[in-house]
């Protein structure tokens, strides 16, 4: 086992803050005493292969450059091969991307406080939550969400990441233009069914969510349990007068809205949806959702 740190770097993550900014975070660790190996993503998905090829070369400890999307592949490449070889996989975090949702969860300065989790070796055991679907499986860490967060997080991606964690709160007021109420039948593990038009659902495994948004307020990463939050239809006006909410979870207390916990759920479908998994947008038929306790360590 190598016990030296491979960082996957996405240079382009943040609208290329990421390629500039990492040398000299990645510089600022070796001089405080770690041992990095970094490797340089060139595509979609490359961070994916590159964990996976990192862990078949005997790294067990990574470090994610860029934004949640970069750790998502990272996670996506290096946990199957960890739990079929039974072994557990470290993960810190360069959070230099547009996204930076996860580590909200624990601090408002991510940068500092991830650095100073790698330096000081502070890391917990966390759950991760796997979507099984038609092809295959992804793993998350965050929160996996239907409807109105796959309209955002497609807008975003779509020409407002110059603007940064604020290109998502923009694609918020740009999507209720087109506001629609879809549909996507759900049972939770005690047998309950949700099958009616939602704005939006989230299931999540840390609280936070785009640029503070506390979309989770119940939600705690080591529980065993992931938050299912629903948003009935509403009109616009009502998503606007709501919004404020969302980032100090009081939100949940609304009318329309409900927050559920459960250990996995399952999907009733045989159709293709889009779904957002921790930032990144995949078009599956979804057939159920698991939580893997304390699958991870987590430098944080």
């Amino acid at each position: 086992m190598n016990e030296h740190f491979l960082a996957i770097v996405n240079p382009a993550a943040g609208g290329g803050r990421s390629g500039k900014k990492a040398p000299a975070a990645i510089e600022r660790l070796r001089q405080a005493g770690l041992t990095i190996e970094v490797r340089t993503t060139s595509e979609p998905m490359d961070a994916t292969r590159l964990a996976r090829e990192g862990f078949e070369d005997g790294f067990r400890r990574f470090i994610a450059g860029g934004g949640d999307g970069t750790g998502f592949e990272v996670i996506n490449g290096a946990l199957p091969a960890s739990l079929e070889a039974n072994e557990t996989i470290r993960l810190g975090f360069l959070p230099l991307g547009t996204g930076n949702a996860f580590l909200q969860d624990f601090t408002k300065d991510g940068p500092t406080y991830a650095f100073d989790s790698l330096r000081q070796d502070t890391r917990r055991p966390i759950d991760v939550g796997v979507l099984r679907h038609r092809e295959g499986s992804f793993y998350f860490i965050n929160l996996m969400g239907f409807g109105f967060p796959v309209d955002v997080t497609l807008r975003a991606a779509g020409g407002l990441k110059r603007f940064g964690a604020l290109g998502y709160i923009l694609g918020v007021f740009l999507c209720l233009a087109g506001l629609r109420c879809p549909r996507l039948p759900v049972r939770l593990a005690n047998g309950e069914l949700h099958d009616q038009p939602v704005v939006q659902f989230s299931v999540s495994n840390s609280r936070y969510t785009a640029n503070g948004m506390l979309i989770a307020p119940g939600a705690v990463l080591d529980d065993g349990k992931l938050d299912f939050v629903t948003v009935a239809p509403m009109g616009r006006l009502q998503v606007m007068k709501a919004f404020p909410s969302l980032f100090t979870g009081k939100h949940v207390e609304l009318d329309r809205i409900t927050a559920l916990q459960s250990p996995s759920l399952s999907f009733e479908t045989d159709t293709p949806v889009d779904l957002m998994i921790d930032g990144e947008v995949r078009r599956i038929i979804p057939e159920r959702i698991e939580v893997l306790t304390g699958a991870l360590e987590i430098y944080a």
